[in-house]
């Protein structure tokens, strides 16, 4: 399988959770809004991720999704409604806390850090989920070093699955656009995330490495993972995702299958225009 570059297996699991019993449901909004003065930019979202699946949320550009993943990972403070994550209020929790609860995300334009190693900046990904205490650090006791370890290891792989072993030290800033965004990708998942909340990440990429990015979010999926994709390309959506969510003006306006997104003629309305979903 090309995996954006590479082929070759994919190996070792996002995912943290093993053997034990699980919900269905593993994020939930209920009645959730966000206004901006009098602009209400999300109003009374109710969606829920279900586990192991790909939920797409769409709609033109205002429609909120950004906001709605702001939300959820805490950018955001809800003026109403509330988040459950695994059945757990995590409403308004401070972006750590929710990272370090298993929900992360990718930003729409990557937020790299220039002066930083590809390595370096995907190693980033997992501070929050490490065990070590301060103290642990400072001294370098085992557990530090110990996760320090296996986190380096697990970085490793997941740059070698990306094709990125070889950039691994060069600064993030001399790669390419497609690969900047591969290594945000890692970043992410280098936490082994429960919820992965994915900001339009096909946007700049071409139409290999948009072929490549589909064929790797049906790996994660096989995997386990849960993720919500925020995407305007609508082949990409149409082609990976298990249920769609439609926005617009901060309301949800449908939700189904990609199958009845399609056919859906509010949706064409509404978002497309009346000639319907195109694949690009």
């Amino acid at each position: 399988m090309a995996l954006w570059g590479r082929s070759g297996p994919v190996g070792g699991s996002p995912c943290r959770r093993t053997g034990e019993m699980e919900r269905k449901i593993l994020l939930e909004t209920v009645g959730l809004e966000c206004h901006f003065g009098g602009l209400r930019a999300v109003s009374n979202l109710d969606m829920r991720l279900e586990r192991g699946k790909i939920t797409a949320l769409i709609g033109p550009n205002g429609a909120g999704k950004s906001t709605t993943i702001n939300l959820l990972c805490g950018f955001v403070t809800p003026t109403a409604g509330r988040i459950l994550l695994d059945g757990k209020d995590v409403t308004a929790r401070p972006p750590h806390r929710l990272a370090k609860a298993g929900m992360v995300r990718t930003f729409q334009n990557g937020r790299l850090f220039s002066r930083m190693s590809v390595f370096e900046n995907a190693q980033i990904g997992n501070s929050s989920r490490m065990a070590a205490s301060v103290f642990d650090v400072v001294r370098r006791g085992l557990r530090w070093r110990t996760e320090e370890v296996n986190l380096r290891r697990r970085v490793r792989d997941l740059l070698d699955e990306f094709g990125l072993l070889a950039d691994a030290d060069r600064l993030v800033t001399e790669l390419p656009y497609g690969k900047q965004r591969q290594v945000e990708m890692v970043r992410a998942l280098a936490g082994s995330p429960d919820v992965l909340l994915l900001d339009e990440p096909a946007a700049g990429l071409n139409s290999v490495e948009r072929e490549n990015l589909a064929l790797y979010l049906e790996e994660l999926r096989g995997r386990g993972l849960t993720m919500l994709l925020v995407e305007h390309h609508m082949g990409l959506v149409m082609k990976v995702a298990d249920h769609v969510v439609v926005l617009n003006f901060g309301s949800k306006i449908f939700e189904g299958t990609t199958e009845k997104t399609q056919k859906s003629s509010v949706v064409a309305e509404a978002y497309l225009g009346r000639r319907g979903i195109q694949h690009a």
